[in-house]
C-alpha cells in the first residue's frame, strides 16, 4: 500500500477561499440580472468591481490544483509502482463521478444559463464531448450542458499533460520561463480564435467568441504552470521558511493587486478578459497562506468549506437561479440605493452559500467521497498485483 501524501491545511484553506470567490462574484451578477429584468436599470453600488472579480476564484482553484497535485506525485512516486497510471485513475474518479452526476442533474433542470451557452439548441454531441470532458474545444459545448463545465473542461484536459511535466519541469527558471511564454502565445491564441469563430454570417456572436476565447485551454495555461512555479517556489518546509519574512508583502501584493486590476483593467479590456494577470497576483496569496499555515484566514470555517468546494461548485448556480426569482420577496427591497443594493446583494449570497453548503456536504458524502475511495481501492488492488509480479 502506498503512503498518503500529507494534507495540508492551508490548501483546504486556498479551495474555501476560490469557491467563496466565485460565489460573490455570481451572486452579484445574478442580483444585477434580476434587477435589470425587473427595473430595466443595472444596480450600481460600493464594491461591486471587486465582488466581479470574485470569479477569479477559478483561477486560485487552478494554482492550488497544480501545486497540490506536483507535492503529491513527488510523494508518491517514491512508493508506487506506476505512480502515473495511479495519477489518472485517481483523478478520473476524483472528478467523474461529481461532475457526470452535474450533467444528468443540468439536463433534467434546464437553466437559462444552459440556453446562453447553445444558441443552436442542445444536441447530442455537446453531451457525449462534456461526458468524455472534451466540450471545452467548441464554443457550443464549452459550458452548454453544466454551468461553469469551462473549468473542469481544461483543467481535466490539462492532466493529461501534467505528468509528462513533473518529470521536464525540474526547476523554478524553467517553470517561469514557461508560465512568461505561454502567457503571450495564450493570449496570441486567444486574439486568433476570436477573430476566427466570429463567421461573417453570425454563426457566433461577438459575446459566444470572446467568452470562448478567454475559457479555452490555451488562455488558462500560464495560469496552470503557476501552479508548476508555486510548487518549486515553497514545496518543501526549507523553501516556505525562506519565504516567511516576506508574507505580509506577499498579502498585501494580492489584495493590493486584485483591488488594482478590478478598478483598472489593463490595456483597456474588459474584467473578464484579464485571467492571466489575476491568476499571478493570486500566486502571491498562495504562498502568503504557505507561510501563515496556521494564520487567522487558514481557520475551521474556510477549510471545512474548501473540501466540499468541488460540490459547492456544480450546484451553487442551481441555487442561485432559484434564489434569484424570488427577489420581490426580499426584506431590503424598500431601501434606497445603493444602501438597498449591498444588503439585497449580501443577502443572496448568505442564504446561497448556506444552501448551497447543505447540498454540498449531501453530494460530497453520496458521490465524491466514494468515488475516490473506489479509485484509491483500484490503485491499491493494482498496485498489490505489481508486486506480485515482481516477486
Amino acid at each position: 500500500m502506498s503512503a498518503k501524501p500529507k494534507r495540508y491545511g492551508y490548501v483546504d484553506a486556498l479551495r474555501g477561499y476560490a469557491i467563496l470567490g466565485v460565489l460573490v462574484c455570481h451572486a452579484a451578477l445574478t442580483f444585477s440580472r434580476e434587477t435589470i429584468a425587473k427595473t430595466g436599470s443595472r444596480p450600481l453600488f460600493p464594491g461591486l468591481q471587486l465582488a466581479e472579480a470574485g470569479q477569479f476564484g477559478v483561477q486560485l482553484f487552478f494554482l492550488t490544483s497544480i501545486f497540490t497535485l506536483f507535492l503529491s506525485l513527488r510523494s508518491r512516486k517514491r512508493h508506487e509502482i506506476h505512480p502515473t497510471r495511479n495519477f489518472f485513475i485517481r483523478r478520473f474518479f476524483r472528478v467523474a463521478p461529481l461532475f457526470w452526476a452535474g450533467i444528468l442533474f443540468y439536463l433534467w433542470f434546464e437553466i437559462p444559463w444552459n440556453r446562453a451557452w447553445a444558441p443552436n439548441g442542445l444536441d447530442s454531441w455537446q453531451i457525449a464531448t462534456t461526458f468524455a470532458f472534451l466540450h471545452g474545444w467548441h464554443p457550443e459545448s464549452i459550458n452548454s450542458v453544466v454551468p461553469g463545465g469551462w473549468s473542469i473542461a481544461v483543467e481535466m484536459n490539462f492532466y493529461l499533460l501534467l505528468p509528462f511535466l513533473f518529470t521536464r519541469v525540474t526547476t523554478l527558471r524553467k517553470a517561469v520561463l514557461w508560465m512568461i511564454v505561454l502567457a503571450f502565445a495564450g493570449r496570441a491564441a486567444s486574439i486568433l480564435a476570436k477573430q476566427s469563430l466570429i463567421h461573417p454570417n453570425g454563426s457566433f456572436d461577438g459575446y459566444l467568441a470572446s467568452s470562448f476565447a478567454i475559457f479555452w485551454l490555451p488562455m488558462q495555461l500560464p495560469i496552470f504552470f503557476g501552479g508548476i512555479v508555486l510548487f518549486h517556489l515553497m514545496g518543501t518546509e526549507e523553501e516556505r521558511h525562506k519565504l516567511i519574512p516576506w508574507r505580509w508583502w506577499f498579502l498585501g501584493g494580492a489584495v493590493g493587486g486584485c483591488i488594482f486590476l478590478a478598478y483598472s483593467p489593463m490595456f483597456g479590456l474588459p474584467l473578464a478578459s484579464e485571467p492571466i494577470p489575476f491568476g499571478m497576483v493570486l500566486m502571491l496569496f498562495v504562498i502568503h497562506l504557505g507561510c501563515r499555515p496556521e494564520g487567522i484566514l487558514v481557520n475551521r470555517w474556510i477549510r471545512g468549506l474548501g473540501k466540499i468546494s468541488f460540490s459547492c461548485y456544480i450546484c451553487h448556480f442551481f441555487v442561485l437561479h432559484e434564489l434569484g426569482k424570488h427577489l420581490e420577496g426580499w426584506i431590503f427591497a424598500d431601501l434606497e440605493p445603493p444602501l438597498g443594493y449591498i444588503l439585497n446583494c449580501g443577502w443572496l449570497l448568505t442564504v446561497s452559500l448556506l444552501v448551497s453548503s447543505i447540498i454540498a456536504m449531501i453530494s460530497y458524502s453520496l458521490i465524491e467521497r466514494p468515488g475516490i475511495r473506489l479509485g484509491n481501492k483500484l490503485v491499491e488492488k493494482l498496485e498489490e498485483n505489481a508486486l506480485k509480479a515482481r516477486a
